[in-house]
């Protein structure tokens, strides 16, 4: 009798064990989704802008190349990039690593490393 009240005891802890799981796999789940919702938020909210706003964020840099030997022309390249990545880092606030890299660029240039 002994070894089955044994038994019984180790079948309760691992049902236990298995609702635990459970709910932190719920969890997981319920992240996952409200993570997924948001996402598709942030996607509408982007599509819903008129191309006309999106066409005008977008401007041709020249290639940094064509300056390799003219100084001046590189300040105003590098004035204008100076402008432009932290307005295009803004502009998408919801892509963190966008921002970090523009930072990035930014402190690299300016720092000289």
């Amino acid at each position: 009798m002994e070894g089955i009240q044994d038994q019984i005891t180790d079948l309760q802890n691992a049902l236990d064990t298995l609702h635990e799981e459970n709910y932190r796999l719920n969890d997981s789940l319920r992240n996952a989704q409200d993570t997924i919702t948001a996402i598709e938020g942030q996607c509408n909210q982007w599509n819903a802008l008129p191309a006309n706003v999106i066409q005008r964020r977008i401007e041709v840099m020249a290639n940094l190349g064509q300056y390799a030997s003219d100084r001046a022309k590189f300040s105003e390249w590098w004035v204008k990039m100076k402008l432009t990545l932290p307005n295009s880092s803004t502009s998408c606030a919801q892509c963190p690593s966008m921002q970090m890299k523009t930072k990035g660029l930014m402190r690299r240039k300016t720092v000289g490393h």
